[in-house]
């Protein structure tokens, strides 16, 4: 299944690279198993570079990229899966590059990669993928290794996570971003609300409609369940209804929620989209560029919500 074109990919790889004229002295996949039963969200390449890259990189896309502070000697080539299971399409990459690029401007940066460069799927073209171009950091995945660290260790990587979450939090959002939901790139390079990765129908213009078409999202699942048989036993599924109907709005209205208050969450920060230093030391931590079928989401899964 994953297997299939790798060599196609390679060849993109490969045609990225030249259009910054950069030399490969190695291109490997990460976190990549050809036998696997599932599709990967993502099929991401470490690079080493033949010659460092001094600085910038030309032809880049100006819109949420971020020009490298010194010599580049490897970096990260990641290929958006048009196969991936229950990914949304529209606006999947620009709702990663628009997240990176503001979440860096918060209060740690350096945990967040810089994206170099990025190309958008064209519907039109048929073997056409995304891509992005980033930053590579060094590291392990905490979840392989968060059980052999000291209580102490460990108490720290949690306040660290709690930490990086209120980063994400806390970056400023663009006067352009109106609604719930995903983020987009206009055609003038402003960042605008948009679709989420993972939910269709966005953006909504308040959090009750957000809520809603999630509501709906996974009853439809659950109509298509043979377990569940869409609760539709013992009257659940019309109390469930009339709730939706009637009853989120007034609860989200009596309970003081602000429903225009906007910020950008990462809704899959866990220990395995982690890393600290080959150390193990765990004193700092970052998000991981790595990608895996069962714990995939990462940075693809920031959007815009109330909280």
């Amino acid at each position: 299944m994953n297997h299939e074109h790798f060599e196609e990919r390679l060849a993109l790889v490969r045609a990225v690279l030249a259009k910054h004229d950069l030399k490969p002295e190695s291109i490997a996949p990460i976190d990549y198993d050809e036998k696997c039963p599932f599709p990967y969200n993502n099929f991401t390449y470490k690079v080493a570079l033949a010659t460092p890259s001094p600085g910038g990189f030309d032809n880049a896309n100006a819109a949420c990229t971020s020009v490298p502070l010194g010599d580049v000697s490897s970096l990260i080539v990641r290929l958006s899966n048009p196969n991936a299971e229950g990914i949304n399409l529209a606006n999947r990459v620009q709702n990663e590059v628009a997240a990176l690029f503001l979440a860096r401007r918060g209060q740690a940066p350096s945990v967040i990669p810089v994206v170099y460069d990025w190309h958008a799927r064209s519907p039109d073209l048929e073997n056409d993928m995304s891509w992005i171009l980033m930053e590579f950091k060094t590291g392990v995945g905490l979840d392989q290794h968060f059980e052999a660290l000291s209580e102490t260790q460990k108490a720290a990587v949690i306040d660290q996570i709690a930490d990086i979450f209120s980063v994400v939090q806390t970056a400023p959002l663009p006067q352009t971003v109106t609604q719930h939901g995903g983020l987009n790139v206009g055609d003038d390079g402003d960042i605008v609300s948009g679709e989420m990765t993972t939910l269709e129908g966005g953006p909504w213009p308040t959090y009750a409609a957000f809520l809603q078409t999630k509501f709906a999202s996974r009853l439809k699942d659950a109509d298509q369940s043979s377990a569940l048989r869409g609760w539709k036993e013992n009257g659940v599924r019309e109390r469930i209804d009339a709730f939706l109907t009637s009853g989120l709005q007034k609860r989200l209205g009596d309970s003081g929620v602000d429903e225009m208050q906007r910020v950008l969450v990462h809704g899959d920060l866990s220990k395995c989209c982690l890393f600290p230093p080959p150390s193990l030391h765990a004193d700092t931590l970052g998000l991981s560029h790595e990608q895996h079928p069962l714990r995939q989401g990462r940075c693809e899964n920031y959007r815009t919500r109330r909280f």
